[in-house]
This record gives structure tokens, C-alpha cells and sequence, in this order.
């Protein structure tokens, strides 16, 4: 229960800072190409580009392509035609293409939610520690881990897997996920 609170309270305090920078952009997504990189167009004042977003510190699930592919489809159902706020992670500007960041929709239940850290929070997704942001990492890591103490997603395949082949992942270093 106190690692719930935690989250909760780290959730907050991350899509505040996130959405407090000056960098942010109301865009809409028009098509979901993998599971971590989406198109969109950007709908702020006068601007009307079309940019590759790659979402920060997120890993797709390359080696289980069901999981792939269901990860696929819940981002084209939940997403696409719908406006949602881009932030871009912390060392990334947009000179740089594809952009990388954060995206972020609203929940009238959960208020502001990164899809990033629900696809991580969910399974469906890794952890990225290159592209995270050092200013998110330790969060998202905390979400990943919760994932896989739950076998949530790929977190299921890895559990399943030490079962199967009686290792346990002390025993097997190499084979940890991260």
C-alpha cells in the first residue's frame, strides 16, 4: 500500500513538472507507426507541422509480437483523432527529428496521464533508460517494476519463462529484462 501511495504521489508531481515546462504542444495524433513512435500533427496557435514523436524512455515489446500488436491497437484506439499535450523530455528539443517526449492525455477519473508511463505502468513497454529524461527515469523504473512484480504484459513472459525452465533471475543475470 505505502509503494501505491508513493506512485500516486510521484504521478502527480511528474505531470506537473512535465506539464509546467515551456516546451509543451497541443497535438493530435494521426497515426500510431510502433508502439514507442506516433505522427502527429501540431495544433498550437498558428503552427500546423506534421512530426514523428518517439515517446521517451519507452522500449515496445520486440520480442512478443501478440504483445506488440495489442500494444499497437490500444494506442491506435485510444489515440488517434484525439488532441493530447506533447512534452519534450529533458535534453531534446524539436531541431532534433524525430521529436522525444512525453504525451499526455486527459482522463476525467485520473486527471492528466502519460501515455508513456501507461505503457510502461501496464507492460506493455520497457523502460528506456537513454531516452527517459534523468529527471523521470527513477519513476518510470519504479512503474516498470511494479509491472513485473505483477507480470503484467512482457512481465508475464519472464515469469512464465523462469517457471518453466526452473531459473530464477538471481540465477540467470543475463536473462533479466530491462
Amino acid at each position: 500500500m505505502k509503494i501505491f501511495v508513493v506512485l500516486c504521489v510521484l504521478g502527480v508531481l511528474f505531470v506537473t513538472v512535465c506539464l509546467a515546462g515551456a516546451a509543451t504542444f497541443t497535438v493530435e495524433v494521426s497515426r500510431v507507426v510502433r508502439p514507442h513512435i506516433l505522427e502527429v500533427e501540431v495544433r498550437d496557435g498558428d503552427r500546423n507541422d506534421a512530426v514523428r514523436v518517439k515517446l521517451a524512455g519507452v522500449v515496445p515489446p520486440l520480442g512478443h509480437p501478440e504483445l506488440y500488436q495489442e500494444a499497437m491497437q490500444v494506442l491506435r484506439d485510444d489515440l488517434v483523432g484525439f488532441e493530447v499535450v506533447f512534452d519534450f523530455a529533458l535534453g531534446f528539443t524539436e531541431e532534433k527529428k524525430p521529436w522525444v517526449g512525453y504525451l499526455f492525455f486527459e482522463d476525467e477519473e485520473r486527471g492528466w496521464v502519460s501515455i508513456n508511463e501507461a505503457l510502461i505502468e501496464s507492460g506493455y513497454a520497457r523502460v528506456d533508460e537513454r531516452s527517459a529524461g534523468e529527471n523521470h527515469l527513477a519513476y518510470l523504473l519504479a512503474l516498470q517494476e511494479e509491472a513485473r512484480e505483477n507480470a503484467w504484459g512482457i512481465w508475464a513472459f519472464e515469469e512464465a519463462w523462469r517457471k518453466s525452465s526452473g531459473h530464477d533471475a538471481v540465477d540467470c543475470p543475463g536473462c533479466i529484462i530491462r
